[in-house]
């Protein structure tokens, strides 16, 4: 099942033959007596949270990350030094280690 929804969101409607896939592998396991209904059912439960959690958390972090670049981007630097302002001292500068 959590192939088919990451199949689905990938391919959109194609992702949907993976669902029949699935669907057919239930069929099968319940028929040959390897697990019972309630099996299937527990595991659909938990491909389903488990999608959306990671999709969830994927969301979140994405929006988090443009966030912290806009915020990046406001307080830059300016790119040349304000009236008054003091000039720090790069010790990896050739300029700044007195060397010529």
């Amino acid at each position: 099942m959590l192939s088919a929804l990451y199949r689905y969101k990938a391919c959109g409607r194609w992702g949907l033959l993976m669902l029949v896939y699935a669907a057919a592998m239930w069929v099968a396991v319940v028929y040959r007596g390897e697990h019972w209904v309630v099996d299937v059912l527990a595991g659909l439960v938990c491909a389903i949270v488990a999608f959306l959690a990671v999709e969830g958390a994927a969301r979140r972090w994405a929006a988090r990350a443009r966030t912290h670049i806009t915020l990046t981007a406001r307080v830059a630097s300016p790119a040349l030094p304000l009236k008054g302002a003091r000039r720090t001292v790069d010790p990896h500068r050739a300029s700044d280690r007195g060397a010529r």
